[in-house]
């Protein structure tokens, strides 16, 4: 895979869990009596926050497979800590994986399920588990 494909995939994976939450969670923070130019100023403090880190750590890893001459965060793992331990990043890797699908559906779920009442103009009776399941089962399951 190419540095350009890395890349575009890396930005669409953080701006596609950016642009479902970040106005989600502002018009939560407005309903629950906060500004919404309050709202707005927290989210982009969080947004510049949560990229910063994301992009600090990239770097660092970037930095580190460079150093040892390899091209994946295993492989320099191994190089630098030894084989032994490797089992390590696949591990996590897979954690995060799952634990980014399990925010993924809920994410759908609530946004959603919200974008439905606001079209149907009745919230309140939409069964959201319901909703999320066939999300998990139609979407995201077969990918």
């Amino acid at each position: 895979m190419s540095v350009c494909n890395l890349t575009a995939n890396i930005a669409n994976s953080i701006v596609g869990f950016a642009v479902l939450t970040l106005p989600t969670g502002m018009e939560r923070l407005s309903d629950n009596g906060m500004a919404t130019s309050e709202a707005l100023g927290v989210g982009v403090v969080l947004l510049l926050v949560f990229g910063t880190l994301n992009a600090w750590t990239f770097t660092l890893i970037a930095e580190a497979c460079e150093r040892t001459g390899t091209c994946s965060y295993t492989a320099a793992w191994q190089k630098t800590l030894g084989p032994r331990t490797a089992w390590l990043v696949s591990s996590s890797t897979l954690l995060i994986s799952f634990n980014n699908a399990v925010i993924c559906q809920s994410i759908i779920g609530v946004c959603l399920t919200d974008l439905i009442g606001f079209f149907l103009e009745a919230p309140e009776e939409l069964p959201r588990l319901r909703i999320q399941l066939l999300v998990v089962v139609a979407v995201l399951l077969p990918l």
